[in-house]
């Protein structure tokens, strides 16, 4: 009889701490892979072109090295802590600590030096997210509090502590209302290199993952670390003072997170503004466990994070309806095209529609951000007898927010090949476009709905399907800045200007309704996730 007993090693060969992560990763890939087949989408395509979209130029390269940079640090914060089997979820609210210090030392302690500011602003970021997270190393050390817990509901302290200086005592008097602080002077800014964003945190998060490793390697005090995390009870009779090294690592794990902060505000952005942090600190321990706790492997590992990150830039969706199908097709939530500095985001749609198909298409609305550089591509082929029923709903900025399209360039392009072509550029440099009565009129959003058929329309359906928009429109607080038409014979449009989205869907939400009901004779039952 064959027993097999298995036993924990008494050391990890290096060959583990390199396949691990590999294989992680491989398994990540494959997984995608087998959805997208699912889907019915080539997997070698759709990777080729998150490839393509971060390593396919000079930009996308560069935008890489940017993401990884703060990842980089969160995931050294993060990865101090683990070592001694302590769960640091806090990096996020720790980075914007750092970056509250940041702009609190350049606010109130600003000297026209640049070396002299570097090191202020990195000792206060450092001291800011290192108190932060020692908070929960001391209540672990004195009361046995479960750190997970506390860091990461002094994530959403931390978070709303920043929208507080945002929005409040420290927001830009000349902002019009914008959450944003003052512009940081020159030399409270990072340099940057070759033209591009990449700017000196990047050598912070280097030279912090080779100091970290040397310690942590090196050091009595790393080996102490070592101990504690893998038998806390033999540390404990080997003389190690732990309440002491959890307080020592908590400060250092919040103090590399909080550097983060330091490096997007006097990097990057060179201001506080809202959202600074994409949820940084989250991905930050991902990659730390991919990395196998090794701090030289983290800058690596966030790199690859980083490419999926720039590669999503670039969105291609394609669906096919088939012969005599019904489809409705709506999405969970909005579109965003979010600020950029380079390179344009791009989402292509195509639709196929096979003979005698039928599909309906109601995206939510495109947000498009301040400073975003991005297209909204949809192309429709019709076969003979299909019909498709479709909006296009773009938002510009975020009025609700106080956020304007004060700078940035969209472009809008609707396509029935042969049909219909809608192609716009909205440039918020344009101010004749954007606020002359002939333009948008300072409306904030813009609007289609249209109705197209593969195969040309009796006039009176065509009729009917305008003179139940009309009546729709003229029913509707927005009936000054709507009307419906028909270019040809296989097309019916409604167009529509509103100051926000929500009352352009509302009316083209009812004439959905009426148009499903005339053209198809169907009942208009919303899809359930508009009620969410």
């Amino acid at each position: 009889m064959i027993r097999l007993k298995f036993e924990p090693r008494l050391y990890t060969p290096k060959w583990v701490n390199v396949v691990v992560p590999i294989a992680a990763v491989i398994a990540g890939l494959t997984a995608g892979a087998l959805l997208f087949v699912c889907l019915g989408v080539d997997p070698v395509k759709a990777y080729s072109e998150v490839i393509k979209g971060a390593l396919g130029s000079g930009y996308g390269l560069s935008e890489i090295v940017v993401k990884a940079t703060p990842i980089t640090l969160t995931a050294l914060g993060g990865l101090v802590c683990y070592r001694m089997g302590l769960w640091n979820i806090g990096a996020e609210g720790q980075l914007c600590l750092g970056a509250i210090a940041t702009a609190g030392v350049v606010r109130y302690l600003f000297i026209d030096n640049s070396v002299v500011m570097f090191f202020l602003m990195l000792t206060a970021a450092a001291a800011a997210g290192g108190l932060w997270c020692m908070a929960a190393g001391f209540l672990k050390e004195r009361w046995n509090v479960n750190e997970t817990i506390v860091t990461l509901m002094l994530n959403y302290v931390a978070i709303n502590l920043s929208e507080y200086f945002i929005y409040g005592p420290w927001k830009d008097p000349m902002s019009m209302g914008f959450p944003f602080t003052v512009t940081f002077p020159e030399a409270a800014r990072f340099w940057t290199f070759f033209n591009t964003r990449i700017h000196g945190g990047l050598f912070i998060a280097l030279g912090a993952a080779v100091l970290l490793h040397i310690v942590l390697k090196y050091s009595k005090w790393g080996y102490e670390i070592a101990v504690t995390g893998q038998n806390p009870r033999g540390a404990r009779y080997a003389g190690i003072n732990i309440g002491r090294n959890i307080l020592v690592v908590t400060f250092i794990g919040g103090a590399i997170a909080g550097l983060a902060g330091m490096s997007e505000m006097a990097g990057l952005y060179g201001r506080m503004v809202r959202g600074f942090s994409m949820g940084y600190g989250y991905t930050g321990i991902l990659v730390a466990w991919l990395a196998r706790l090794s701090p030289l492997y983290v800058p690596l590992v966030a790199f690859l994070m980083g490419v999926l990150l720039v590669g999503g830039d670039t969105l291609e969706v394609n669906a096919t309806v088939g012969p005599g199908a019904h489809a409705l097709v709506t999405t969970p939530g909005a579109t965003r095209f979010y600020r950029s500095a380079g390179e344009q985001a791009l989402q292509r749609t195509r639709l196929a529609l096979a003979p005698g198909a039928r599909l309906e298409w109601l995206p939510l609305e495109a947000l498009c951000y301040n400073a975003c550089q991005a297209e909204n591509h949809l192309t429709l082929d019709l076969a003979p007898g299909a019909e498709c029923m479709g909006w296009d709903v773009t938002a510009l900025g975020l009025p609700h927010a106080g956020q304007a399209f004060e700078s940035g360039r969209f472009v809008q392009h609707i396509e029935v090949p042969g049909l219909w072509l809608e192609r716009g550029v909205i440039d918020a440099a344009d101010h004749r476009l954007l606020h002359s009565p002939l333009g948008l009129a300072g409306q904030h959003c813009l609007a289609s709905l249209f109705f197209a058929a593969g195969t040309p329309l009796e006039r009176a359906r065509r009729d009917a399907a305008l003179d139940a928009a009309r009546t729709v429109i003229d029913a509707h607080p927005l009936r000054a800045r709507a009307g419906a038409t028909s270019p040809n014979s296989q097309m019916v449009v409604l167009r529509v200007l509103a100051p926000q989205a929500e009352p352009a869907m509302q009316l083209l939400r009812q004439v959905w309704r009426a148009w499903r009901t005339q053209l198809w004779q169907l009942p208009a039952e919303p899809p359930r996730i508009w009620a969410m």
